[in-house]
């Protein structure tokens, strides 16, 4: 509804809480998926830009919980690439080694 009102704020509040739900429930893949496509957007405005990196952050936990590494490194690549910034983050290092310690089986 908020989306055919044009109201972008409201409608990405929502659907943050429904991403935040989706994972506390399991379902990683819908979360991921929400929380991608989040950040993407915020990435459209220089105010949204400080919250990509949090929400990509998010989107990566949510496919390491689903415990698919090759995905997460292809996003972390990904998101490098939609995202300057989020390459010297201390969220991608510490997704960085999340990965290399569940690949160590760590």
């Amino acid at each position: 509804m908020f989306e055919r009102d044009n109201k972008k704020s409201n409608a990405s509040t929502c659907l943050l809480k429904v991403a935040q739900f989706s994972a506390e429930a399991g379902n990683y893949a819908k979360a991921s998926e929400i929380y991608e496509a989040a950040g993407r957007e915020s990435l459209q405005s220089r105010l949204g830009a400080f919250s990509a990196r949090g929400l990509f952050f998010m989107a990566l936990l949510c496919f390491l919980a689903l415990g698919d590494t090759v995905q997460v490194a292809n996003k972390l690549a990904d998101y490098r690439g939609a995202d300057h910034s989020f390459a010297s983050s201390r969220e991608c290092g510490l997704v960085e080694k999340l990965v290399g310690s569940v690949e160590a089986m760590d």
